[in-house]
């Protein structure tokens, strides 16, 4: 008799084994777009665009503005953030001088959102945008050319002390004082700005990034890229307050014109569809979900929007992090997929530390 528990928790896991091998030879159907055939192509954001090509930046103006933003930090006693010369900001606002748009979008012509081009253009911690326009649209600047009206030139640098005071004091109408809260946000460590301007429009863009951890090696595995890996050293003088907490997968559309003209009016901006969590190894409730889930996936039900995914590896401590996972399970068609990782301080905040969007598309036959 005192043999009967351990062999009901032997039969347990072996029924559970039994199921899992049904499982992954369960015949995989085709996936929601019948056209998109053959295999899964993992495209890294930097080779999308020649991100080590320099923008040219006014760096006096540019200066300027960080100790603008520096101030109001200081004055709500809170730590300066560090210039971060990550490209994404200057091109944001280039695509906007080109446009001309008033709406002060954070979606580029080509349809990326912030963290796409963060991505893109070498980031490796996680971006909140801000931005903000004064001027006239090409319409009014072409007759402001032929002399049919009148316009004003733009100050640069009255435009940035503006715009600076309009989003710590004078936000909660226009945005419910979410340009406020990310210039007071105490989590982030960089800010990228982006600055492009001619006689009659600015355009200002504030990148503030959290910089938490310094990777050493590429996030998708260079002999297996259905493998990402996130794996670098924890950056003081966090790395005694801070604790993981989770890691998301969120789901976008492939960015096109077409999105940009969607959104290129919103306010705001958010990750896509969540779709996929990992979870460590070691973690047996959420290994009985993900078994669950497989089982009635195989049935045919669903039982939530998004999958959850074990890693292969799963370490962190107050100095490192290491944690690799396959990412293909939820590959299911073209688009752009990202990985956010959320870190927990010492009073339980939670705040993402790094987001990391790959670009994927499917070899056709």
């Amino acid at each position: 008799m005192g043999y009967t528990p351990l062999i009901v928790v032997l039969a347990i896991i072996a029924i559970f084994i039994s199921i899992i091998i049904v499982i992954w030879n369960v015949p995989k159907g085709n996936n929601s777009n019948p056209n998109l055939v053959g295999g899964i192509h993992l495209i890294k954001p930097k080779t999308l665009e020649n991100a080590s090509s320099k923008l040219k930046v006014d760096n006096d103006l540019i200066q300027y503005a960080l100790e603008k933003i520096n101030e109001d930090r200081t004055r709500f006693n809170l730590p300066p953030v560090v210039i971060s010369h990550n490209q994404a900001a200057q091109a944001q606002a280039l695509d906007l001088l080109k446009t001309k748009n008033l709406h002060a979008s954070h979606w580029a012509t080509n349809g990326m959102k912030p963290y796409m081009e963060y991505s893109m253009y070498g980031g490796t911690g996680y971006v909140e945008q801000n931005v903000a326009v004064r001027g006239y649209d090409n319409v009014t600047i072409d007759k402001c050319n032929q002399g049919a009206v009148r316009c004003t030139k733009i100050n640069q640098y009255r435009t940035i002390d503006n715009e600076q005071r309009n989003m710590i004091y004078n936000d909660s109408k226009c945005c419910q004082n979410g340009h406020r809260d990310n210039i007071l946000d105490n989590h982030h460590t960089h800010v990228s700005i982006g600055i492009a301007s001619d006689s009659y429009y600015v355009a200002y863009v504030q990148n503030f990034e959290n910089n938490y951890i310094h990777f050493n090696e590429p996030f998708i595995d260079d002999k297996d890229e259905r493998r990402v890996q996130i794996s670098g050293q924890l950056l003081s003088p966090v790395i005694n307050d801070i604790s993981l907490y989770g890691l998301d997968i969120y789901y976008d559309e492939t960015p096109s014109y077409i999105q940009y003209e969607k959104h290129k009016d919103d306010k705001s901006y958010e990750f896509g569809k969540l779709i996929g969590f990992v979870f460590s190894p070691m973690d047996f409730n959420e290994w009985f979900e993900y078994l669950r889930s497989k089982i009635y996936s195989a049935m045919g039900i669903s039982l939530s929007y998004y999958s959850p995914l074990p890693a292969d590896k799963w370490y962190i401590d107050n100095k490192s992090v290491d944690i690799k996972f396959d990412i293909s399970p939820v590959l299911k068609k073209e688009g752009v997929y990202t990985v956010v990782l959320y870190l927990q301080d010492r009073e339980k905040n939670l705040f993402p530390a790094m987001s990391y969007s790959i670009f994927v598309n499917r070899v056709y036959y």
